[in-house]
């Protein structure tokens, strides 16, 4: 009888052998341990990666915002006002590294605050409220803010220089009333060649060099267009000076210091 009896209490004591409570069982262990580990995120943001929660935006003080917006003419960009706030683009972020990458993003730069704060800035992207990074080089990063363009350099000796509107520099005075022969004396024109090709007209001084400093050309400038038509071959060269008759004008698209320029010349009359 007692043996009977201990046989039956074995069989109660013992583990199930249905598998479908054991696979709840994995599950209900595999929930609380994603559980905890959700609860351990939420507590502690640092993870593998660094920190997960956005940065805090960074807010400028009031006399940072008051200098900004008076260099800012909301109803007249084009105005008089829009030159004032050119020549007065303040000076107060520098360049400490770019990423040119124009195949694809464009590239970007690190770009320091006036606190010293320094950001890793897309193109496109906004350096601070009413500054938008517009364009990187070599050992620059442009700006634009105010309805003006600014370069910064990573030279940290070499002064922010004011672009003006769109990022082109001024356009300079166009050369009128100059007869084509005083034009050909001031002027001497070469093609530019590159892999066996004329790519434009690279403009210099000529016998005249008081009558060329009145052109608005530079030594050194590359013509790229003529009335809108790109400098494509030793041709157009050719045109070009055949097209240096009385009274005639001519669009130019100027290459100077990795940026283009409109000059207009104006030849007088017979």
């Amino acid at each position: 009888m007692n043996r009977t009896l201990i046989i039956q209490r074995l069989s109660v004591a013992r583990l199930p052998s249905d598998a479908g409570v054991w696979l709840k069982a994995i599950l209900l262990a595999a929930l609380a341990a994603q559980s905890a580990q959700l609860l351990w995120a939420i507590v502690t943001p640092v993870g593998p990666l660094g920190e997960w929660r956005a940065p805090a935006p960074l807010v400028l003080s009031r006399e940072a915002q008051v200098a900004l917006f008076a260099t800012v003419n909301p109803f007249d960009r084009a105005g008089p006002d829009a030159a004032v706030a050119a020549a007065a683009l303040p000076s107060d972020l520098k360049l400490f590294g770019v990423r040119d990458n124009i195949g694809s993003d464009g590239g970007g730069a690190i770009i320091a605050l006036a606190d010293g704060t320094q950001l890793s800035i897309s193109v496109g992207e906004s350096v601070m409220p009413g500054v938008v990074l517009v364009g990187v080089g070599f050992d620059y990063a442009d700006i634009e803010r105010g309805g003006a363009r600014q370069r910064l350099f990573l030279d940290q000796d070499k002064p922010p220089e004011t672009l003006g509107a769109g990022g082109a520099a001024a356009a300079p005075p166009a050369a009128a009333g100059l007869t084509p022969q005083a034009l050909r004396n001031a002027v001497s024109f070469t093609p530019r060649q590159a892999n066996g090709a004329v790519s434009g007209i690279i403009v210099a001084a000529g016998s005249d060099a008081a009558t060329f400093a009145t052109t608005g050309f530079q030594a050194g400038d590359v013509i790229v267009a003529v009335n809108g038509a790109a400098i494509a071959s030793a041709t157009d060269l050719v045109q070009l000076q055949q097209s240096l008759v009385p009274g005639t004008s001519l669009s130019l698209t100027v290459e100077r210091a990795g940026r283009q320029l409109p000059i207009t010349l104006k030849l007088a009359g017979s």
